[in-house]
């Protein structure tokens, strides 16, 4: 009565690969990597007699990001510092070994690399002639980052930038509604140590990316809009309206594999999940260009940044929280301050936190396997015995959050509107 036993497949190695580096990506090492160059209570660089490389490299790189105002060392060396991180820590398919075409494990980007072989190359030291013809850079084709730009849409639909934005208004003495702004009574006075911080991020606003912005990339890659006073009706020039239907009945029928695989007396059939992989993963090979890992990364910077930020202990004491809540990331605590402040009803932040990085696992594993070519169920079932844990947690965080019940049936209304309704009926 044992489990029966399934052959392991090529493919297996890029999925060790994309979790290790999603992990790498986590906030606690993100804070780690930041304090060790800037720390939390000065705000200024480290004096170290003998620093570290990627603090020396983090210095380097601020001569090449000047702005045009002064005092703003400390946002100035944060935001360099975030880029520095995400360098040595995002993994890609040519920073783990995965180059060779020739090779047996069977990687969606090795067919682009072909298709493209007509198309001149060039390489990242050679940017100075990019104008030159129809060169592309053969990073951005051979290279990719692993990052998904649907961890920055949770994020956001948790509350983190209006959050921030909030809080900045403050800073910035800006009035808003009458008895519609709940830190107008606030003292700013405890955020005075991060005055420097906060007025580059003020400072540097035209350079960041709006929220327009990421609202377009968000329906174009995965069909998923965002609703809100700020936010503008969002349209984008061919938006990706099948990636939530495809992803949460590949969500759904996995849960059917995990029922079936369980029963030790029967066999579970990994074809429905083979279909339902190709049908996400041709959905997301849509949506991959353009501004495709160009806006996930500068959009993961800039979050990071504003979980950093908020985690300052200068934050805390300015929007108290409750010491008894146990949040797993320091700057959850001024996020859900602020959600209660505001009247922002729904789920906790960490919610929207676990929704983004399972979620951001999952589609990861689907976007860079070749799925459309695959005949072989096992690759499928050995996928979904893989990602049980993400996809188990998905189904559980995703509920919490909308209160829609993936193990049922695939739901593929909009979460913005789900989020919307449980915030009405509150």
């Amino acid at each position: 009565m044992r489990p029966a036993d399934l052959e392991p497949t090529p493919d297996q190695a890029l999925w060790v690969v994309i979790r290790n580096s999603t992990n790498a990506l986590s906030f606690e090492k993100y804070q780690q990597f930041i304090e060790s160059i800037m720390p939390s209570t000065a705000l200024t660089p480290r004096d170290d007699s003998r620093p570290e490389n990627r603090v020396e490299f983090a210095r380097e790189r601020i001569h090449n990001r000047d702005l045009p105002f002064p005092n703003v060392e400390p946002y100035r060396l944060l935001e360099v510092a975030s880029d520095v991180f995400m360098m040595a820590h995002c993994a890609s398919l040519a920073s783990v070994g995965f180059t060779d075409v020739d090779q047996d494990l069977p990687l969606l980007w090795n067919v682009i690399r072909l298709r493209l072989d007509g198309i001149p190359t060039q390489e990242e030291h050679a940017l100075a002639v990019a104008r030159q013809g129809y060169a592309i850079l053969m990073a951005k084709v051979t290279n990719p980052c692993f990052l998904e730009l649907l961890w920055n849409y949770w994020h956001e639909e948790g509350m983190l930038v209006q959050s921030m934005n909030a809080i900045i208004w403050r800073f910035r003495n800006r009035p808003r509604a009458a008895g519609d702004d709940p830190l107008a009574m606030l003292e700013p006075d405890p955020l005075r140590p991060l005055s420097n911080l906060l007025w580059g991020w003020v400072q540097d606003e035209e350079h960041r990316l709006t929220i327009p912005r990421r609202s377009y990339e968000y329906d174009h890659e995965y069909g998923l809009q965002l609703i809100g006073k700020a936010v503008p009706q969002t349209r984008s020039a061919g938006g990706r309206s099948r990636f939530l239907e495809g992803f949460h009945n590949l969500v759904y029928l996995s849960t059917i594999f995990y029922r079936e695989d369980d029963d030790t007396t029967t066999v579970a059939d990994g074809f429905p999940l083979l279909r339902a992989l190709r049908d996400v993963h041709l959905a997301l090979s849509e949506g991959a260009h353009n501004q495709y890992g160009d806006l996930p990364w500068t959009a993961r910077r800039e979050f990071l940044m504003i979980e950093w930020i908020l985690a300052q202990p200068e934050m805390r004491e300015f929007l108290p929280s409750r010491a008894t809540e146990d949040y797993p990331e320091p700057w959850m605590d001024p996020v859900e301050t602020m959600k209660t402040a505001e009247g922002w009803t729904g789920a906790p932040i960490r919610v929207f936190r676990d929704i983004a990085i399972l979620a951001e696992k999952i589609v990861l594993s689907v976007r860079y396997g070749r799925w459309t070519n695959g005949t072989e169920p096992d690759s499928a079932a050995n996928w979904a015995r893989y990602w049980r844990p993400e996809i188990q947690g998905y189904v559980h965080a995703y509920q919490a959050a909308t209160g829609i019940d993936l193990t049922k049936h695939p739901d593929a209304t909009l979460p913005s509107l789900l989020l919307r309704q449980r915030s009405l009926s509150e």
